[in-house]
């Protein structure tokens, strides 16, 4: 079995610089089961551990991985 170690990329300004890349879960409740992600930006990497143990996918990254 093989296992990776998610880890987000280095960036600048600290906890900062972490909220602008990965958004964040932890202040809005789930909605219909589903996590609310904040984002001040429209792109969202294809995945991230948003930091409050939530790792946070985005639907073209999910169809491929569910494809291999």
């Amino acid at each position: 079995m093989i296992f990776f170690i998610l880890d987000n990329a280095e960036v600048p300004w600290g906890d900062y610089g972490s909220i602008l890349l990965t958004g964040m879960t932890r202040h809005l409740s789930r909605k219909n089961g589903l996590l609310q992600l904040e984002r001040t930006a429209p792109f969202v990497p294809p995945i991230v551990n948003s930091g409050a143990g939530n790792i946070v996918v985005t639907n073209t990254f999910k169809v491929e991985l569910v494809k291999k």
